[in-house]
């Protein structure tokens, strides 16, 4: 048996022959190598310069397209959503900015939050009770959890459907309505803010937000596009909306979905001014019937809506 000790000798051996080759070789042909890789790095020093002057300009230009849509913000978004009453949905674990940036544009548009409901982390059902739970809560009989997350999603929009085409808050429609909230809300599913009197109005308008760069709270990408097409079975307005750097696959699980894209307006970018008037204009444009999907991102129908000829 050759001891262990040769082969370690012996691969040291190769190791240093082939050092020494090395060192010999680049000796032989130090003079067109190294100034063959001395132009090769200035190139690369080139190219990096070139590179850092265009994200700079591209940085500048971003900047003035900020600058120019935060003061054409109010001439295009003022009183366009004037009487509109809107039920917000935000996802939890998502940017404050982004929830309170499209917020803000809303009632600057002259909208009213009627309600607002926080879909939380329970929804991502990493446990066979949750699963039960939800499922005794729905009346679900689905045994995969993207399925029953489909269920909760349309029951949810359908149930807010059919109470904002009443408008009456005593209504059976309303009172159903409300016991689902509660009970998702008891089994902490999902949480409940707004006027308890009036929890959803007659004609509502529904808007959907959230978006983050970290792993989603749960399967948002299936839950979405459902909820989307239940709000809008009874030709309500809807309203998907999601940061630029955001992870979580609202918007493009949406717009991948042929039957929610077509009754869904999406925005991309709604961490921007752009964004947030395209959020305002796409739901004005909703009014008339028209779906777009608007921002930078694949699936997308323009940057902004067209605005409405004024007078």
């Amino acid at each position: 048996m050759i001891d262990f000790r040769y082969h370690l000798i012996s691969l040291i051996a190769v190791i240093l022959a082939l050092a020494l080759g090395i060192l010999a070789g680049s000796g032989f042909l130090g003079g067109p190598l190294l100034q063959r890789l001395e132009i090769e790095v200035d190139d690369l020093g080139h190219t990096n310069d070139n590179l850092r002057e265009e994200i700079g300009f591209q940085d500048a230009l971003l900047n003035e397209a900020e600058t120019f849509a935060r003061d054409v913000r109010p001439i295009l978004v003022d009183g366009v959503l004037a009487d509109t009453e809107v039920v917000l949905f935000q996802v939890e674990g998502s940017s404050g900015a982004l929830i309170d940036g499209i917020r803000d544009a809303l009632i600057e548009a002259g909208a009213t939050l009627t309600t607002e409901i926080t879909l939380g982390r329970k929804f991502a059902l990493q446990s066979d009770p949750a699963m039960d739970e939800l499922a005794l809560v729905t009346g679900s009989v689905a045994s995969e959890p993207s399925v029953l997350l489909e269920d909760t999603a349309r029951l949810l929009g359908e149930r807010l459907a059919v109470a904002s085409t009443d408008g009456d808050q005593a209504s059976s429609a309303v009172q159903r309505l409300s016991s689902l909230l509660d009970d998702l809300e008891t089994a902490e599913f999902l949480g409940v803010s707004g006027d308890a009197a009036r929890l959803v109005s007659e004609d509502a308008t529904f808007v959907v937000v959230g978006g983050g760069g970290d792993r989603p709270p749960f399967d948002v990408a299936t839950f979405v596009p459902a909820l989307a097409e239940g709000l809008a079975s009874r030709e309500g307005r809807v309203l998907v909306a999601e940061s630029s750097d955001s992870t979580w696959g609202l918007v493009g699980g949406l717009r991948s979905d042929i039957e929610a894209r077509s009754v869904a307006v999406t925005v991309d970018n709604a961490e921007t001014t752009i964004g947030r008037i395209a959020a305002v204009l796409g739901l004005e444009s909703a009014r008339e019937g028209t779906i777009g999907h608007f921002g930078t991102e694949a699936g997308r129908t323009a940057l902004i809506p067209e605005p409405a000829p004024s007078g």
